[in-house]
């Protein structure tokens, strides 16, 4: 007998070791392509989120220059262009995340994240900046000509108490190793109207401790430093500040980056005045210490007629804690993922391997003791033919040879026909169930046997009655086998038991002694002497237990010293 599949020696076998190797191996290979993979996505989404924000500042700070500039009355262009570009240092950029929420890198927030904004004249010289500076937003009445923007510049006053006042403001900015924000409110300022300056006279200063996003929590409270500055410049005017009325102050604060940061700037790249460009990173790609790198966009602006050289810088960490958490927690999740997934196939294949395999042994080991089986009755007639052929025999003689040749043929045949259902038994798929009276069945198999309990005085009963849902061809084989093995191995005046429930079909018979049943279930397979006899095949247990694999039951058979029990669980 042939098998259409191809068999895999047992030696190449693939085993769940190999499996996982092959697994491991995926995933190993799989999650490094992805690390890649999302890393350069993140650089690239924070990459075109720093080039629009950037281009955007440029755009607000033009459309404010051309404001002020159609604003009659307009005095101290350049101060207050230096106060903008102090108030658009806050650079806040946004990254979605699914299953989550939206991280927000924020200059001077989140760690060496900065923004540098420069404005250079024709001959180099920085006019404005967005140097830390304290800022002012005040109105003395509608339509005043002094009513603008008003600073209080720690390098131009060169005063001892506004310089205390700078230092005590950054030194709280970064206390114990966190960062803090520092809202200002005055109740009274000195001003100079003439210069749009101004000098904080009594305040208070809160500070707020600042999440791991760089948000400000209003209800954290760490600190309120008050200010109180006396000064005694007859330029300077003192005015009390009122919310509801004139004069007021809509905002006030530091803005901008320190000093320090914007000589980091120019170390990078010095300030020039060049040709019109647009660039992203230095030189095209500026990458600094630490993951760091800076985006940078630079245009021609002009005030009062007169050109000048606008350049914007980003300065982004790449290893911001933030960020690194996030690549890593992705990273992480897609290696479980894909180690469950592998695992699962690694399971999926090794059954798949392990069934593929054990049906290659069963068809293996079925034809190995079908050519073995087949050789006793083939003999047996190759002997009874050559007498026939070569000896002179009486006509009885004649016939008794003859009739046993019959008689092998029909031995072979019945092996063959019935290796060839069982084969038919494994393949078989898509049963057609229906209530099967299985009562009924057992009966009918026991009809085909009368003469042979007769002969060896076997008594039977049926106890019970079940109709369990199945294929009758299926359950049809399985009873006849069951019978007929137990009429067949039951010794002369022995018994035959038959129970059924709902649950199950149980066959009892007598025997002589115990029997090993280990292996009764394979194909030709008689057990030990008491059931090695030519009146069977070894393929009945067989028949019965693929049948019943095939309709999703059970057979079970085991022995004691005085009975044989065979249990079909549906």
């Amino acid at each position: 007998m042939r098998s259409k599949m191809k068999m895999v020696d047992p030696m190449k076998r693939t085993t769940l070791k190999s499996l996982l190797l092959r697994a491991l191996i995926a995933v190993t290979v799989l999650t490094v392509v992805f690390a890649f993979v999302y890393k350069e996505y993140l650089r690239h989404t924070i990459t075109n989120q720093c080039s629009d924000e950037i281009g955007m500042k440029i755009n607000m700070i033009q459309k404010d220059i051309n404001e002020l500039e159609a604003e009659n009355g307009q005095k101290n262009i350049l101060k207050t262009v230096s106060a903008e570009l102090a108030i658009y240092s806050s650079f806040d950029i946004n990254f979605d995340q699914p299953f989550g929420d939206s991280l927000h890198f924020v200059s001077q927030r989140s760690p060496n994240c900065h923004y540098c904004a420069v404005l250079l004249d024709e001959n180099n010289n920085i006019v404005s900046s967005n140097r830390q500076i304290l800022t002012a937003n005040m109105k003395f009445g509608n339509n005043d000509s002094d009513n603008g923007i008003y600073l209080c510049d720690n390098e131009a006053l060169q005063m001892e108490q506004v310089d205390k006042l700078y230092y005590e403001y950054r030194q709280r900015l970064q206390k114990d190793g966190e960062n803090y924000y520092g809202e200002t409110h005055f109740t009274s300022v000195y001003v100079d109207r003439e210069t749009h300056t101004f000098i904080p006279h009594e305040g208070v200063i809160t500070y707020y401790r600042l999440d791991k996003n760089g948000a400000v929590d209003q209800t954290d409270i760490t600190e309120e430093y008050p200010v109180q500055i006396n000064i005694d410049d007859k330029k300077y005017e003192l005015i009390s500040l009122e919310h509801d009325a004139c004069p007021r102050c809509f905002y006030s604060g530091f803005y901008g980056e320190s000093r320090s940061v914007l000589e980091e700037f120019e170390r990078e790249q010095p300030f020039e005045y060049v040709a019109p460009r647009t660039s992203y990173g230095l030189g095209g790609n500026s990458s600094l210490q630490d993951g760091r790198s800076v985006f940078s966009e630079s245009t021609r602006i002009y005030i009062d007629g007169k050109p000048y050289w606008l350049i914007l810088r980003f300065m982004f960490n790449f290893n911001d804690p933030q960020l690194t958490a996030l690549y890593w927690k992705w990273v992480v999740i897609f290696a479980v993922l894909l180690t469950v997934a592998a695992l699962l196939w690694c399971w999926h294949r090794n059954v798949m391997n392990k069934a593929k395999y054990a049906f290659e042994d069963y068809q293996r080991d079925l034809t190995d003791h079908l050519a073995h089986d087949i050789k006793t009755p083939l003999m047996a007639i190759s002997g009874y033919a050559e007498n026939v052929l070569n000896c002179k025999l009486s006509e009885d003689e004649r016939k008794k040879y003859l009739s046993s040749i019959l008689d092998n043929v029909a031995y072979a045949d019945s092996l063959v026909s019935r290796t060839l259902y069982l084969n038919h038994m494994r393949s078989k798929k898509a049963p057609d169930t229906k209530p099967v009276p299985l009562e009924e069945l057992v009966r009918e198999a026991f009809s085909r046997y009368d003469i042979l309990l007769d002969q060896k005085q076997i008594t039977f009963s049926i106890d019970g009655s079940a109709e369990p849902t199945a294929d009758r061809t299926a359950l049809e084989a399985i009873t006849e086998n069951l019978i007929s093995n137990a009429v067949k191995y039951t010794p002369e005046n022995g018994a035959i038991t038959v129970t059924l429930d709902k649950k199950r079909l149980t066959v009892t018979n007598s025997v002589s002694e115990k029997l090993d049943t280990k292996d009764l279930l394979r194909p030709f397979v008689r057990g030990d002497s008491a059931r090695s006899n030519t009146s069977g095949n070894g393929l009945g247990l067989s028949i019965a237990e693929r049948a019943a694999q095939a309709n999703g039951m059970k057979l079970t058979v085991s022995c004691s010293e005085k009975e044989f029990r065979t249990e079909l669980k549906y």
